[in-house]
């Protein structure tokens, strides 16, 4: 495994493309919150990002427009309400995996993914997320979610693949 290294100061705009490998990090420490792509040069297969065992937290928050394109994004556990795995509040993620999450939390929000706002999830797979609440795969008040699969996802309230809600 690789550890995800930390990148300091501010990128408005571009984008950045990361290669194949396996990418370990603290759980809750990505954060994108500008208007940027983040891309993989070689798809959701080679390119992935887990959570360390000894640091647990959601894998990664995407806001402001961004886009997130061709990951797999593994091994969140959040106990503060919301998913483990992907937090999308506005922006696009496309073409990504999200497995193996759990909201842990009683009366939490999406095992995989929880969106709020106006983001897209855009063929993606969901696949072995849980949820001690409603939408063990993805639970959304806002956005839209399109062409994605959703895999022995499982939760203890309503909806094991997805809750959809206002």
């Amino acid at each position: 495994a690789t550890y995800a290294p930390t990148v300091y100061g501010t990128l408005p705009y571009g984008s950045i493309t990361v290669g194949p490998g396996t990418y370990e990090v603290d759980g809750g420490a990505l954060a994108i919150d500008k208007n940027i792509a983040l891309m993989s040069v070689e798809g959701p297969e080679r390119t992935i990002v887990e959570v360390r065992e000894t640091a647990p937290g959601f894998v990664l928050s995407v806001d402001a427009g961004s886009t997130v394109s061709g990951f797999t994004f593994r091994g969140g556990t959040s106990d503060d309400g919301f998913a483990g795995g992907l937090r999308i509040y506005s922006g696009t993620v496309t073409n990504c995996v999200v497995a193996n999450c759990e909201a842990t939390a009683s009366g939490s929000t999406g095992g995989g993914v929880y969106m709020y706002g106006t983001g897209s999830f855009l063929g993606s797979t969901v696949s072995n997320c849980t949820c001690k609440g409603n939408g063990g795969g993805v639970f959304m008040t806002g956005g839209t979610v399109r062409g994605c699969r959703l895999l022995d996802n499982t939760a203890t309230g309503t909806a094991g693949g997805a809750y959809v809600g206002g």
